[in-house]
């Protein structure tokens, strides 16, 4: 699956690294409906192969006035989409992920790897 029918542009006039309180709350949720509706079509349409989810509407209001007005939009809404891969065993997710990491040329050592699975597995 080619993951770029997966991007979603904003229509928003600003960069999202600005603050939540450089933005017209009405205007950042009609963009967020919009990026909802689009990953809605998006993942119907490709056939998304995992399980995934989208935050609802209600659950962004609900960050937007936690986090109001320090936060950059792009922190605030950073969990907009998630998805989840399903393995029948975690040999099979490290694999995956270890295998981008090395391609990416991340992994050049023994140290590195065990790095990058402590990360992997939720560690710092």
């Amino acid at each position: 699956m080619d993951i770029s029918v997966l991007f979603y542009t904003t229509h928003l006039s600003k960069s999202l690294k600005n603050s939540l309180h450089k933005f017209d709350k009405e205007e950042l949720m009609a963009d967020i409906s919009l990026a909802r509706d689009f990953y809605d079509e998006a993942l119907e349409t490709a056939e998304f192969p995992y399980d995934y989810r989208i935050k609802s509407l209600e659950s962004c209001r609900i960050k937007y006035d936690r986090y109001y007005p320090n936060y950059a939009v792009e922190r605030t809404y950073n969990d907009l989409f998630g998805a989840r891969l399903i393995v029948e065993d975690y040999s099979q997710a490290y694999e995956i992920a270890n295998r981008k990491v090395y391609e990416f040329g991340c992994i050049q050592s023994e140290e590195d790897f065990r790095r990058e699975l402590n990360v992997l597995l939720g560690g710092e």
